[in-house]
């Protein structure tokens, strides 16, 4: 299914009536990697860092700061491009409500980082909503 995002962008960037959140936010991420800059730039990028910033995927956090991390090494250069500004909207919500702290040091597969104990490198879970899963 295929969301029609210049809707959702018209309708103040609300969630579509009976839409799983989980399935469109792994929409938007696909749709970062694609070469059509409508979809991409006007729409996707729109969407999801205004969904980010404010909070409507805060459950989802490291789950999309996990997938932008693994697009540093994308083949699609957009894919490269769109991660880091996706990053910034997630540490900024978490400037403002503290999210991903409380999120990561509930994570049974979390390493202590150096310092206070606390690591904000995003790994790849295979239970992630979004994870990529091999062929």
């Amino acid at each position: 299914m295929t969301t029609d995002w210049q809707s959702v962008i018209a309708s103040g960037l609300e969630i579509p009536e009976d839409a799983n959140v989980d399935d469109r936010v792994c929409e938007l991420i696909e749709a970062l990697r694609s070469p059509d800059p409508t979809l991409r730039d006007d729409q996707a990028y729109v969407v999801l860092a205004n969904w980010i910033l404010r909070g409507v995927v805060d459950d989802m956090l490291v789950d999309i700061g996990e997938r932008m991390s693994s697009r540093f090494a994308d083949d699609e250069i957009q894919a490269r491009t769109f991660a880091p500004l996706i990053l910034v909207a997630a540490v900024r919500r978490d400037s403002m409500q503290d999210v991903l702290d409380a999120r990561l040091d509930r994570r049974p597969d979390r390493t202590p980082g150096p310092g206070d104990g606390r690591s904000l490198a995003f790994q790849q879970r295979a239970d992630s909503p979004c994870a990529v899963r091999p062929g």
